[in-house]
């Protein structure tokens, strides 16, 4: 059966699937593909009865007695694609399905479900209405130069284009997320920032007119490739949204050691020279210590900097999505004059 724009098949809208669908998103932004138990998924709010309900719809899969972890979706995503286009000429992947392609980590609470493959059309290409269960055909403009080859050859949206369309409507917190791994991901493809950077801003001038566009806007002036992982776009968009001043990413700093070290984030403390970055913000993230080890070297790295006359401020994943104002008031604080 050949589908065509606007044709959406098997993608319930009721309040339960839409809360199993954002189950999955905040597990997989995370945990990513690592395994994790349910204490861990309870500290981020997610409680056992959404796991087990995540893993009865098929989001999540338990890999051992006490530990699940989200279905990669990438695999049978390329194998629904291959059939897919062999039916539909024109047809490429786009949004979710593109991101998984690429890597590029979804904004939390994203409407398309893992298992579903989201595709659009070239501008020009036809097709006609039709029944595709678990597809999501989308009614967007894409421009061939939008376009290229995944890869295992499948048509699909490049890094840019598909960090736009993962971003439209999103706040500024969540916008950021796909477009600051958008950047990054065509630097590693082999432009260089100033050039993705330009790329990127071309790619939304081209299909400024589409729905949610004016959000993606507002955030491509502030994405910034050196940001390293989802919690730390959510940071520095809440701080940017509470006209705070925006973060530099990846500061270089020396303990009173003389040791050398790399902050998440620096912002300069009132009477400081610029880049001093006196105050740090470090994105703590679920994945970020995998051990007894890594815990206690990022505490001996704290005691240096502290020392040196560093200020900290710890942020956790459900605090950057779900309830900002303590680490926001707390900065907001320590920089006021």
């Amino acid at each position: 059966m050949v589908i065509g724009p606007g044709q959406i098949s098997h993608h319930p809208h009721s309040r339960t699937s839409i809360r199993v669908r954002t189950t999955g998103s905040l597990l997989a932004q995370a945990f990513g593909s690592s395994p994790f138990s349910l204490r861990e998924a309870e500290a981020i709010g997610i409680s056992r009865d959404r796991v087990e309900r995540a893993c009865s719809a098929g989001i999540i899969q338990r890999v051992a007695r006490g530990l699940y972890s989200v279905i990669d979706a990438a695999q049978a995503h390329e194998a629904r694609l291959t059939a897919l286009l062999k039916r539909n000429p024109g047809l490429l992947a786009c949004g979710s399905t593109a991101a998984s392609i690429w890597g590029i980590p979804l904004p939390p609470a994203y409407e398309v479900a893992p298992d579903v493959v989201e595709v659009s059309f070239l501008a020009g290409a036809s097709g006609r209405r039709g029944h595709e269960e678990q597809v999501v055909a989308r009614r967007w403009f894409i421009p061939d130069g939008h376009v290229t080859a995944g890869p295992t050859g499948q048509l699909v949206t490049d890094p840019l284009r598909t960090a736009i369309d993962l971003a439209r409507g999103r706040p500024l917190h969540l916008a950021l997320i796909p477009l600051d791994a958008g950047l990054r991901i065509a630097m590693e493809h082999g432009l260089t920032r100033s050039s993705a950077e330009e790329a990127l801003i071309s790619r939304w001038n081209e299909c400024r007119s589409g729905n949610g566009m004016r959000a993606v806007g507002r955030a491509i002036p502030l994405a910034d490739p050196l940001a390293e992982s989802p919690l730390e776009s959510m940071v520095r968009g809440r701080l940017v949204a509470a006209h705070l001043p925006t973060p530099h990413l990846q500061v270089p700093v020396i303990g009173a050691s003389g040791r050398h070290y790399r902050a998440d984030m620096g912002l300069d403390l009132p009477g400081d020279a610029p880049g001093t970055f006196r105050l740090l913000i470090e994105a703590d993230g679920m994945g970020k210590y995998a051990s007894a080890k890594d815990l206690a070297d990022e505490k001996r790295r704290q005691h240096d900097l502290e020392r040196a006359g560093r200020t900290f401020v710890r942020v956790l994943y459900d605090e950057a999505l779900y309830h900002p104002g303590e680490f926001l008031g707390t900065i907001d604080h320590l920089i006021r004059p």
